[in-house]
């Protein structure tokens, strides 16, 4: 919150792109997204389905990299596919 209050895009970016608490309240009952929507900063917040499609991408990461894994060394394109993972073979 500290970091949208200051208009520090850079940092609050950061943080929310590590998982910081965005429904976290100040004495005023506001939020740091409310405080960066009246400040008019520029942020990117992500989807669940975002959240779900990049554990999924690693996931699938660890398969291609994994000896004794079946998709051993196939793209991650084509493990999608093969496991029919809609949400992956459109992003």
């Amino acid at each position: 919150m500290l970091a949208v209050k200051a208009q520090n895009t850079a940092i609050a970016q950061q943080l929310i792109n590590q998982g910081a608490l965005l429904t976290a309240k100040d004495f005023e009952g506001k939020t740091a997204l409310s405080y960066a929507k009246a400040l008019n900063l520029p942020l990117v917040i992500k989807s669940s389905q975002s959240k779900q499609t990049d554990s999924k991408l690693k996931t699938l990461e660890i398969q291609v990299k994994y000896t004794k894994s079946p998709y051993y060394a196939w793209s991650i394109l084509t493990i999608a596919v093969a496991q029919k993972q809609a949400l992956l073979i459109r992003e």
